[in-house]
């Protein structure tokens, strides 16, 4: 690249800095699995082959987190933003390596994405992911074999619906008889496998003790009443979250692509079906949060840099009606997602893409990157709603919940018990009543899910147990713990609804020594009544 395209690259990246660093000040897209994130980094400072040996701590995450977890979530929040900005860079390169005119463009689409910025602020791996397959893309672009397969090995192991990839990049190399990929995907899975055996005592450990589980726990309320069923509207608002330039795809042409693009979207398009299927059919605790959709960011980005190629007369060009019919085929899924009951903001899109595939087909490059440039540039301000990862969508009762208990500033100092996990997290940033702690109800599922997944017969599930007990969501109270008797009257329950709450707090039990301070609206906030058992 010339020095005047990095320059570009790298006020890009600062661009995403700053996105993303403001979201981490305001703490906009503060998040549970973002907490949970560091969380599972700290723990490896705290029990390190119990954490390294539980594949459900995301083991590469959690050791590369380890050295800043102390410092704290905010300074986890700056690491995790710093290692996500490193997306724009390495698909720059990627772009270059591949012979793209204007390497910019796909750094413009990753650094502009929504979702991307609200991933990277919020702590979530899956903005991690999209750094390893920029990293895949890359070593797979410069032909080095066995770095591309050892990272897209590591991969399934920072987010499990990765295997994807992994599959995707095995059947090309025994397609194209590159064996070194092959060796490099097998690579961390031998090792990290041997050398789990040695530590579980057990040689096939990673089925017994898996990443997730296979299916829900059985009488789960929140997944026996779960459909999984994606609506138009959710999945055009997450395609848009992604980046609104996505209705430039159905202009792309395999022939104008390299290979290693084609099979990127080969990827793209497995990925998205699987993410469609596991939630319908309950397996590995899927269900259909867009921001699992996110890791294909890099590969949509440089076929959205093909299609702009494409513009103007020159040989090859995508010719008026292919145009015209991509344009038209995100035209009608717009006016439908609209219909729907979706946000109007696709048909704006749709508007903007068709003025800027007009420009381009009119030979007008220069005036059609101009609708091209406000899409991106609309797209963190406008589109991030469909990521569904903003406090205000999962959690739209926390704010609510720190405004009450700001109204009794007599209640400082007594023990709060929730089963909000960014309650604590809000404590934190300055939020809550003086001296309170809060404890964490600790969900039956979650604690089945721990159990589950960890070894009993070699000590790991207790030590994950005992070093949780120095933080989980707050000063976790675990199921079996929760009794009338271990509540102190005056206590206050700050309570979000959840199907769930009813396994750990049965109201039979508990509603005749609760009294009722603020109900309704989707929490409760009550007191533990004087007397009772």
């Amino acid at each position: 690249m010339s020095a005047r395209t990095w320059a570009v690259v790298l006020l890009l990246t600062a661009a995403y800095v700053g996105l993303a660093g403001a979201a981490v000040l305001d703490g906009r897209f503060l998040h549970d699995e973002g907490v949970l994130t560091h969380l599972l980094a700290s723990l490896v400072g705290r029990e390190p082959l119990a954490t390294v040996f539980l594949q459900k701590a995301r083991p590469p995450l959690a050791v590369l987190y380890a050295p800043v977890a102390p410092a704290g979530f905010g300074a986890f929040c700056w690491a995790h933003v710093l290692v996500a900005a490193l997306a724009v860079p390495l698909v720059a390169s990627t772009a270059a390596r591949l012979g793209h005119a204007r390497p910019e463009l796909p750094a413009a689409v990753v650094a502009l994405s929504p979702m991307h910025v609200a991933a990277g602020a919020a702590g979530l791996m899956n903005a991690d992911a999209v750094v390893g397959v920029a990293l895949v893309a890359l070593s797979w672009s410069r032909q080095r074999w066995l770095t591309t397969g050892v990272v897209a090995g590591v991969l399934v192991w920072v987010r499990a619906e990765l295997a994807v990839l992994a599959l995707v990049l095995a059947v090309w190399a025994a397609w194209r008889r590159r064996p070194r990929v092959l060796l490099g995907l097998c690579a961390f899975p031998l090792v990290y496998g041997v050398a789990g055996a040695i530590y579980h005592r057990e040689l096939v450990w990673m089925l017994w003790f898996p990443p997730a589980l296979a299916a829900p726990m059985e009488g789960n309320p929140f997944w026996e009443a779960h459909q999984a069923q994606a609506s138009l509207p959710v999945v055009m608002a997450a395609a848009l979250s992604i980046t609104p330039v996505v209705a430039l795809l159905g202009l792309w042409r395999a022939s104008s692509a390299h290979a290693v693009e084609r099979a990127g979207l080969v990827f793209v398009g497995l990925f998205a079906g699987a993410l469609v299927l596991l939630p319908r059919w309950q397996l590995f605790n899927f269900d259909l949060s867009p921001r699992y959709l996110l890791p294909v960011l890099p590969f949509l980005a440089l076929a959205v840099s093909r299609v702009v190629e494409q513009w103007g007369a020159e040989p090859g060009a995508a010719s008026p009606r292919r145009r015209g019919l991509g344009l038209l085929a995100f035209a009608i899924l717009a006016f439908a997602s609209e219909r729907a009951g979706g946000r109007a903001g696709a048909l704006v899109v749709g508007g903007l893409a068709s003025l800027a595939v007009a420009l381009g087909g009119a030979g007008l490059p220069a005036l059609a990157r101009v609708p091209l440039a406000t899409l991106l540039a609309l797209g963190p301000v406008v589109f991030g709603d469909g990521a569904r990862i903003a406090r205000h969508q999962h959690s739209p009762t926390l704010d609510r919940m720190v405004l009450r208990l700001r109204e009794h500033p007599d209640w400082a100092g007594r023990p709060i018990y929730t089963n909000e996990p960014l309650l604590a997290e809000m404590f934190e940033r300055g939020g809550g009543l003086p001296g309170s702690t809060v404890h964490y109800l600790v969900q039956a599922d979650q604690l089945h899910e721990l159990t589950s997944l960890s070894n009993p017969n070699n000590g790991q599930r207790q030590a994950l147990l005992q070093a949780l007990r120095l933080g989980f969501y707050g000063a976790p109270v675990m199921p079996d713990e929760l009794t009338p008797s271990a509540v102190p009257a005056g206590a206050v329950f700050v309570l979000r609804e959840d199907s769930r709450l009813a396994l750990v707090m049965p109201p039979e039990l508990w509603d005749p020594l609760l009294e009722v301070v603020y109900p309704g609206g989707g929490m409760t906030i009550a007191l533990r009544r004087e007397g009772g058992p």
